[in-house]
């Protein structure tokens, strides 16, 4: 396997050194595969620094390698190392640790992990085979550094999609067209579609100390469609910036925090303008702060075509209430309780939250993958009961094979859902039977969808649902490989109901 480069770093004012198209892509192309400079082992929780201090941890890889290598990862960009975040707090505490232990300089240790959390890839360096287990894999973690690979910059609608499963190293595929010059952009995150706008820009502040600027974040947020409760026929979305200078008593939000990253997202009130800090001066709970304008937001308010300027009443409430069921299902699920999470219940919590929100919002995307995950977990074990003697008609919520189906229906109710709300399509999974693209975010779990379906009998299997299959194949062969015998099977599972 040989390295593959149609990009070139350019400069720019905002982003520093990043990498664009040297030549037009098309969906599927091969845009840049190059081998790692540094891979490492990837430390969790309080062990972290451990493991950076230790054997093919960060630091010792660091110290291991060679004088060109260090130098180039040594000039990739990282946040300022005086920074006052909690992240660059936590990571300067770890330095101090490191350091003593290793009797390096803290400046450097502290400087090369910095780097390391804006700059790495996760890193398979294998191909993936698809095993389903429950709870986290005990297999250990991989990160890597690469040359060009690393300056590719972040965007809620990427471009490109990063895989390591070739053996080799890096590799970006297009997944949307790409103009020469064109900017290469991938998501340096998850849950695109099933988290809202704040939530993907404090992940991004919190972990790697920038503000998005993409196409979606400076547009209204379209992960939280509201239906008009004016015209109700239309789905609109919340304004995201100030049009204007915020009027002193009136309540804005706040967003894009560095400092105070457990503010973003909440209301305050606007008290006074500071003049000589150039700054507002805003109330939020028992506290006044100086913030930026460029960190308020309008309260959540709407723009509808039809004049109408006002969320739902509790709007806000609802998606509060809603995230805690979420929340306290999804607590359930990972300490292995699910005889508490019934089929009906998991039903019921998808209804609840359409009927709270909206058929497009973030949380009822995350509602279904939460009960695609929750089914299919119920029918891992009922499985393994079966395997142990256990009678099928003595499982409390039905047969393996239904568990399924309901896993892979609950799942593309999920993927329906994200293609509405990329669409700006109001309707959601339950009403909406238009065509509309495919999103490349929604593959891999509509590859799961596709493993559920094929554990059960060909005539249980939903046609509809198959054919949805079909539609992702040229996107899995673009995550997996047009090689993987995954792939290939769900093809030929799918060519059997003639989709």
């Amino acid at each position: 396997m040989v390295p593959v480069d149609h990009t070139k770093v350019v400069s720019d004012p905002k982003l520093g050194r990043c990498l664009v198209a040297s030549k037009p892509l098309c969906v599927g192309d091969l845009v840049l595969r190059e081998p790692p400079i540094l891979t490492c082992l990837v430390g969790k929780g309080p062990d972290e620094k451990r493991t950076d201090a230790g054997p093919n941890g960060l630091i010792s890889t660091f110290n291991s390698a060679s004088s060109s290598c260090q130098a180039a990862i040594l000039d990739m960009y990282h946040p300022p190392v005086d920074s006052s975040t909690p992240h660059v707090a936590l990571r300067r505490r770890d330095a101090v640790w490191i350091a003593h232990k290793l009797g390096m300089h803290v400046a450097l240790v502290l400087k090369v992990l910095l780097i390391r959390d804006a700059n790495s890839h996760a890193f398979l360096g294998k191909r993936d085979v698809f095993k389903e287990e429950l709870g986290d894999s005990q297999t250990e973690k991989l990160s890597a550094l690469f040359h060009k690979g690393s300056k590719a910059e972040h965007s809620c609608l990427p471009n490109v999609e990063y895989s390591s499963k070739n053996g080799f190293g890096l590799e970006y595929r297009a997944i949307r067209p790409i103009a020469e010059g064109e900017h290469i952009r991938y998501s340096y995150i998850d849950g695109l579609w099933s988290k809202s706008q704040a939530e993907r820009q404090n992940t991004l502040v919190e972990t790697k100390h920038f503000i998005c600027g993409c196409i979606r974040c400076a547009a209204p947020d379209d992960c939280r469609a509201v239906m008009c409760p004016a015209c109700k026929t239309t789905p609109v979305f919340p304004r995201c910036r100030q049009d204007s200078a915020p009027e002193i008593g009136t309540t804005v939000r706040l967003q894009g925090l560095l400092s105070r990253p457990d503010l973003n997202g909440k209301n305050g009130t606007v008290e006074s303008w500071v003049a000589e800090r150039q700054r507002y001066l805003v109330r939020i709970l028992h506290e006044s702060l100086a913030i930026k304008k460029e960190n308020l937001l309008p309260a959540d308010k709407l723009a509808c075509s039809c004049g109408n300027e006002l969320m739902p009443p509790g709007f806000s409430s609802k998606e509060d209430s809603t995230r805690d069921a979420l929340l306290r299902t999804e607590i359930v699920l990972m300490s292995g309780n699910l005889h508490f999470i019934s089929p009906r219940d998991l039903d019921q919590l998808v209804a609840q939250a359409v009927h709270a929100l909206s058929p497009t919002h973030h949380l009822v995307v995350r509602t279904f993958e939460l009960v695609n995950k929750a089914l299919a977990s119920h029918a891992v074990q009922s499985d393994r009961a079966v395997a142990m003697g256990v009678p099928s008609t003595s499982l409390p919520f039905g047969s393996v094979e239904s568990l399924r189906c309901h896993a892979a229906q609950a799942g593309m109710s999920a993927v329906k859902t994200m293609e509405c709300i990329a669409a700006r399509c109001g309707l959601g999974a339950s009403a909406c039977t238009r065509p509309h693209q495919s999103v490349p975010e929604a593959t891999p779990l509509v590859f799961f969808c596709g493993m559920d379906l094929l554990s059960a009998r060909r005539e249980r299997r939903d046609k509809a649902l198959l054919c949805r299959v079909a539609q992702y194949l040229p996107l899995m062969r673009i995550s997996y490989g047009d090689d993987d015998d995954d792939v290939k099977t769900l093809q030929d599972m799918t060519l059997q109901s003639e989709c």
